[in-house]
């Protein structure tokens, strides 16, 4: 009986020892130790880099010039901006500085040393955004012509932009901006006009709708308008030979280009990962229409064989698109001329009116539309 009572008791501990086992092991097991805090967000890119090839039969300069109008005109922009500061609680907000160049290559150049090569631009800039709304900036660019064409011409492109979608939010904006191009040195920049010591002031609006907002489409619409006004010895300084004869003076005004257009934008995320940058498509269709004669006159001087002067009474002149204005820090730079083989010239019945049509994909540093 003693037996069976002490065996009883054995067994009895052994299964509450194996129970308090089980359940000790359980309790391990359902035990998971606290998780770690997130990694912080690595901080935003404050390099941004940015590369266009742009193809066109034609290339007209943001004041005017045509430069060339035949053969294939490939322009490749290229550059980095540094952004150095950024605070939007403070009175100014962002400080960014830029360096970049510009290439243009002309098919039927064919010169013996440079061959296609027909321009080099590097430019300098600084830009920042004040109370929020206001963005404002100065570039220093030099205009470099490998063939010689023209002796070295430094300018400096001070601007200011209100940039109303930051204020409203809204799907539609305005964009005004006023911007001076003033010629420190060198040649003219228009061929005729002064030669150093001059300027012209770029006087705009860019309307944009962001279908984005309203839709979710990644699109676009623009239409970009400006007018150039200045001294008129910024577009002649004197130069004759607008008429039959070559002593025929030219139209003299203070009004240089007026400018307006369509412009398309889509980006393309849902293509290219953003991980290899913001690319975006972009195109669009311009007109341009000069008051002065001088332009004219200007193009036939550029032209590597003499030219027969243009008649003094009204004419269609063949001028191309060059939708670009000097002014895009962190896009697709500048000098956004041309189209892959498609660009539509069309022959309207007013003195040297110009249009086109545009098309670009490009990559650059992700940035809304710039004047």
């Amino acid at each position: 009986m003693t037996f069976k009572r002490v065996a009883a008791a054995c067994v009895g501990a052994a299964l509450s020892l194996a129970i308090a086992s089980f359940g000790s092991g359980a309790s391990a097991a359902d035990w998971t130790p606290p998780k770690e805090p997130p990694p912080p967000a690595p901080p935003p890119l404050d390099i941004h880099g940015f590369f266009d090839v742009t193809f066109a039969n034609d290339y007209m300069t943001p004041r005017g010039l045509l430069v060339t109008n035949t053969g294939l005109t490939t322009q490749i922009v290229s550059g980095l901006t540094f952004s150095l500061y950024k605070n939007p609680d403070t009175w100014i907000n962002s400080f960014s500085v830029t360096v970049g160049t510009f290439n243009d290559l002309w098919s039927q150049q064919n010169h013996v040393q440079v061959g296609s090569w027909n321009e080099f631009d590097w430019w300098v800039s600084a830009d920042w955004t004040i109370a929020k709304y206001w963005k404002t900036g100065v570039t220093y660019i030099t205009f470099l012509s490998p063939p010689g064409n023209f002796r070295q011409e430094r300018n400096i492109e001070p601007y200011i932009r209100f940039d109303d979608g930051a204020l409203t939010g809204w799907a539609f904006t305005i964009n005004p901006y006023v911007k001076l191009f003033y010629a420190i040195a060198g040649d003219s920049t228009v061929v005729v006009g002064n030669q150093g010591d001059t300027y012209d002031v770029e006087i705009g609006i860019v309307p944009t709708l962001d279908l984005k907002k309203i839709t979710g489409v990644p699109l676009t619409i623009a239409a970009p308008t400006w007018v150039t006004v200045g001294p008129s010895s910024y577009w002649n300084r004197g130069v004759t030979g607008c008429g039959l004869a070559t002593t025929t003076p030219c139209s003299l005004s203070n009004a240089g280009v007026f400018t307006t257009g369509l412009a398309l934008k889509e980006t393309l995320d849902w293509l290219v990962p953003t991980r290899w940058g913001t690319w975006y498509a972009k195109g669009g269709v311009r007109v341009a229409s000069s008051t002065t004669t001088s332009s004219t006159i200007a193009c036939c001087s550029l032209r590597p064989s003499p030219a027969p002067r243009i008649p003094s009474q009204p004419r269609t002149a063949r001028f191309g698109s060059a939708m670009g204005a000097w002014a895009s820090r962190s896009e697709c730079f500048r000098h956004e001329a041309g189209r892959p083989n498609a660009r539509i010239v069309m022959n309207l019945p007013i003195r040297d009116r110009m249009s086109g049509f545009s098309f670009t994909i490009c990559r650059g540093a992700n940035a809304p539309w710039a004047i």
